[in-house]
């Protein structure tokens, strides 16, 4: 052919030798940049927080399923309530609390009587709600199961079936100690279209983080309870550089939050969603607030 006449063998040879560098590089590329477009993909996630009253089993459930389904008008795909969301966890302003003991003191209420099993029917409406709202939906509620009782989390898929089911590892003995069995279902990493997401309830942090992160936990689906002052700097400070930044998760945080003036406790609101850099996408400051936190995390 005239071009390759019009060119010395030694520049032909390295015309050649560039063509095949060029067509390798290219095909080399093209992993990184379908990484890269799935790198890209996000997610909208909700953490609603509520006062969840003791006993109050078909009022909470009301609201927890008006907040469900505002978050999901709103984008979101995967939406996390409370600690014991369903039933209440305690009630710290008269330190209220649940028992299983056969004698029930004047602040203390009778969990055998609130506790539900994983499969009961009022577990099948969240399932059902999950399944309208094609959400996948993690619950803060009191189990029971086997004579005991548990401080457990379960998730329902967009068709309402269980895929998780995790309790409480790491006890706090005011809210637990009466009542709560330990934690005995292993570390809990369900996979979906938006990742890996861990369960994990309110001082689980302590232990779970790590755990969570060598099975390679995307999003930690974290149900709080939380008592302790300094709520603001703990949620955007303290807990981000303790159990996010070091393991490189997304973490979407529901928290508790009080009905009136008088609910004062430190520990209340501040609901938020912190993604694995350790930086606060969207948070809820008012701690008398029943609301829905939303944030678009980027999946890997």
């Amino acid at each position: 052919m005239k071009w390759q006449a019009e060119l010395s063998p030694n520049k032909y040879i390295l015309g050649i030798l560039s063509l095949i560098f060029l067509s390798g590089a290219l095909s080399l590329s093209l992993p990184f940049f379908r990484k890269a477009k799935h790198e890209n993909r996000t997610v909208r996630v909700a953490a609603i927080q509520c006062c969840s009253d003791m006993g109050a089993t078909e009022e909470n459930l009301e609201c927890i399923v008006k907040l469900a389904r505002k978050a999901s008008e709103q984008g979101a795909k995967i939406v996390v309530t409370p600690e014991c969301a369903l039933q209440g966890y305690c009630y710290p302003p008269t330190w209220t609390t649940w028992t299983s003991g056969e004698k029930v003191a004047d602040d203390e209420m009778d969990i055998s009587k609130y506790a539900v099993s994983i499969d009961s029917e009022i577990m099948m409406k969240l399932a059902r709600l999950a399944d309208d709202c094609n959400i996948y939906l993690c619950i803060g509620f009191i189990e029971k199961s086997d004579g005991k009782y548990y401080n457990s989390q379960a998730l329902f898929d967009p068709a309402g079936k269980i895929v998780g089911h995790h309790r409480k590892w790491a006890h706090w003995p005011p809210g637990d100690s009466g009542w709560c069995s330990e934690g005995n279902l292993p570390i809990q990493v369900v996979e979906t279209e938006y990742g890996k997401l861990g369960m994990m309830i309110c001082r689980d942090y302590q232990l779970l983080m790590k755990a969570l992160d060598d099975a390679g936990a995307d999003i930690v689906l974290y149900s709080v309870g939380w008592y302790g002052p300094n709520e603001e700097n703990w949620f955007t400070n303290v807990f981000p550089h303790r159990a996010v930044i070091p393991y490189r998760h997304h973490v979407i945080s529901a928290n508790w939050c009080g009905r009136y003036h008088d609910d004062d406790w430190p520990g209340r609101g501040f609901s938020c969603i912190i993604e694995d850099t350790g930086k606060v996408l969207a948070i809820s400051k008012d701690p008398l607030k029943e609301c829905v936190i939303l944030a678009d995390l980027n999946i890997h």
